[in-house]
């Protein structure tokens, strides 16, 4: 028993001794054009963005590509300038709408001597019929309402769309919440007309849990919560402090020994939907939460653009991270842009979007129950 728990001890040492820290090094390029052209049919201002890459360690903002000249043209030869702003900026403002639909639109970048081009067609607009609040299982709150819009896909295949949303006025922009789809479905069979199926309808539904693990409600009407003291007793199954002009949950071992991943610790109470009521004559306080919203765009985007965000959320949602076990290494996404260089590297997008949108307030009208008396 002696010798095998000296052998034990010097394995562990030797474990110990062979750890080091590694010094990954990658090769640097030389810097190229990012080219983001994410347009709208719309009016007002169209923004044209354009960076170069930069050292992967290097976590600062991308420098601007300035001094280049920017256009775009359509089929019948009409040509829209967009002047530079400064910050890798180029504007052009639209005073009529800017885009017709079935229309190719051709862009043309003049930068460092060389020339960039792609082309894309203006896609047809699908409207969102409506918006509503589900309410499947009354008795069983945890979850809130869930939302769900319906919409029409339009006959005939090529439709590709992506869903932006926005709860209480923040946009949800974590890389899985990009949602697209095209012919209604999650793959390239024809839609034929019919409404947009589930569970796509319930796309915008993000599950938000706080560090003990406790649901916090998709959607919700107006809650008041007490504050004796500085504290509420119950916040959703948890005890949370108000302090700095924001809500702060207090981590509770019995609950779950190590604070959750990526569980919410911090809600501000800036009225978005949480704040602070003033406190009434007894000294006491309310942390009220107004009724959510959901704010939704529905853009009209080609194949190419489908096909190029559905590649950016398989490089970028990655819950394990970059480093975990056997996960593949990042790597461009493709592109519709072309150098007259074949030997210049490019990245980036060009796309011009159809957008419809609709907002809605979570309040007793836009709730639907779904469940059998």
């Amino acid at each position: 028993m002696k010798r095998n728990s000296i052998l034990l001890l010097t394995t562990i040492l030797g474990f110990v001794a062979c750890e080091s820290i590694v010094d990954v090094k990658v090769n640097e390029t030389d810097p190229y054009l990012v080219v983001d052209a994410w347009l709208t049919r719309a009016t007002g201002d169209q923004t044209i963005r354009l960076t170069t890459t930069q050292p992967y360690f290097d976590n600062s903002f991308a420098p601007a590509a300035n001094d280049a000249t920017v256009t775009i043209t359509d089929g019948s030869g009409s040509s829209y300038a967009f002047v530079e702003q400064g910050n890798g900026n180029y504007v052009y403002n639209s005073p009529d709408t800017f885009g017709t639909v079935g229309e190719t639109y051709h862009l043309e970048v003049l930068w460092a001597g060389n020339t960039y081009t792609s082309s894309t067609i203006l896609p047809r607009k699908v409207t969102i019929d409506s918006l509503v609040f589900n309410d499947d299982e009354p008795d069983e709150s945890d979850f809130g309402y869930y939302a769900e819009f319906f919409a029409r896909d339009p006959d005939g295949i090529g439709d590709a769309f992506w869903l932006k949303a926005w709860k209480n006025g923040k946009y949800l922009n974590q890389p899985s919440e990009i949602y697209t789809f095209d012919d209604v479905s999650f793959s390239n069979d024809d839609g034929g007309g019919i409404p947009f199926i589930f569970p796509i309808r319930t796309l915008p539904n993000s599950f938000e849990q706080d560090i003990n693990g406790n649901n916090l409600p998709l959607y919700g009407l107006e809650e008041r919560f007490t504050v004796i003291g500085d504290q509420i007793v119950d916040f959703y199954g948890s005890k949370a402090i108000v302090e700095d002009n924001q809500l702060r949950i207090i981590h509770d071992e019995r609950q779950r020994p190590k604070p959750l991943d990526d569980g919410i610790e911090i809600i501000p109470l800036d009225s978005a939907p949480y704040y602070l009521e003033n406190t009434n004559t007894n000294g006491q306080s309310t942390v009220v939460k107004k009724p959510d919203s959901l704010y939704l765009e529905l853009h009209a985007i080609s194949p190419d653009a489908f096909f190029f965000l559905a590649r950016l959320q398989q490089e970028t949602d990655r819950p394990s991270g970059f480093g975990a076990l056997f996960a593949t290494p990042p790597s461009d996404l493709p592109t519709n842009i072309k150098c007259d260089e074949p030997d210049v590297p490019v990245v980036g997008f060009f796309n011009i979007t159809n957008k419809t949108s609709l907002g809605r307030k979570v309040s007793e009208e836009s709730i639907r129950i779904n469940y059998d008396l």
